[in-house]
């Protein structure tokens, strides 16, 4: 039968994987108990192969069932310490500091463009629902997923699975094609694929007023050129359209494991400036710095370049959290 593993992250980083003595009596079994949690819960879709959401005691699942590329069926239950509704949670976790939170989420309240690199193999997901929990009510949002859940609880929200489903008569991109023409504030796309990498290019080039994307990337750098080259099949078109990118995005957020082996962290928050010449400059504005035993976030003394439109549109960035300590 299939068998039952439990990972605890440790406190000083790492994790501790058990092999249980309990297992599925077969393949079948995982399938019935996939199916019967998703119905309990209210995301069951019959026929689907993709099935996540949030289930009993604080898990959340994610889950396979065949036929798919992968041979066996799949069930992954994952615990987080709090929801992470907001960035404040992840702030009292020490994930990033107060003044990166204020900077974000004045950018997200502004519709400012940013992009998530994550690597590290930390909880991308649990991050982008903080994010998105610090969108204002009245913003037009389309959320692209992968099962269309996220910002399921948000009324309003548009939400789009990137999976594409037997009954599907419409493709991905021409239903994005209408969303955009139709009017959006902000777009999210959570770990942009191939599928609706051409509308987030569309997104950040001002099909919409700002965009919230993240993919899995080594560094800043390494983002960019990932994104751009999604977008296109053309391999000599990556270079002019990564510059494009640059250009276009207000902030970059590198998220990875710790610098003291914490789980996850906003190890720096940059801006991506263009020079002449085409140039790409990565500009960091905030970094996690290790600090004896202790981790430290610190500003560079570099002040983002969209903070003076977000003044006119009203929103307060207090100037002295750019400041540095020396």
């Amino acid at each position: 039968g299939a068998a039952i593993r439990v990972v605890r992250d440790r406190a000083g980083g790492g994790a501790e994987i058990e092999l249980t003595s309990r297992r599925f009596s077969g393949d079948r079994a995982v399938v019935l108990t996939v199916q019967r949690m998703a119905r309990r819960w209210g995301f069951l879709v019959e026929g689907s192969q993709v099935l996540e959401g949030k289930v009993d005691d604080g898990f959340s699942m994610y889950a396979l069932l065949p036929p798919t590329q992968v041979r066996t069926p799949v069930l992954n239950l994952r615990r987080h310490r709090t929801d992470a509704n907001n960035l404040t949670s992840l702030v009292q976790e020490g994930v990033l500091s107060p003044d990166m939170a204020e900077l974000i989420s004045a950018a997200i309240r502004g519709c400012r463009r940013i992009l998530v690199s994550a690597s590290g193999g930390t909880n991308l997901d649990r991050f982008m629902g903080a994010l998105t929990g610090e969108i204002p009510d009245e913003v037009r949002v389309a959320v692209i997923s992968d099962s269309g859940r996220l910002g399921a609880g948000r009324r309003g929200w548009l939400q789009v699975r990137r999976i594409a489903d037997p009954s599907d008569t419409l493709g991905l991109s021409d239903a994005l094609g209408v969303l955009l023409r139709g009017g959006l504030d902000i777009l999210v796309s959570q770990r942009c694929r191939h599928e609706d990498a051409a509308a987030v290019m569309d997104a950040f080039s001002g099909a919409t007023r700002g965009a919230i994307v993240s993919l899995w990337g080594i560094d800043s750098a390494h983002a960019l050129w990932r994104l751009a080259g999604l977008s296109t099949v053309a391999s000599g078109a990556i270079g002019a359209l990564t510059v494009s990118l640059a250009r276009s995005v207000d902030l970059l957020i590198r998220l990875n494991v710790g610098v003291n082996q914490e789980a996850m962290q906003v190890v720096e928050v940059v801006e991506p400036r263009v020079k002449a010449g085409d140039e790409i400059v990565h500009v960091p504005i905030f970094k996690a710095v290790r600090d004896a035993e202790t981790t430290a976030f610190s500003a560079t003394g570099e002040v983002p370049r969209f903070i003076r439109e977000l003044a006119e549109q009203g929103i307060a960035v207090p100037t002295r959290m750019f400041s540095t300590s020396e």
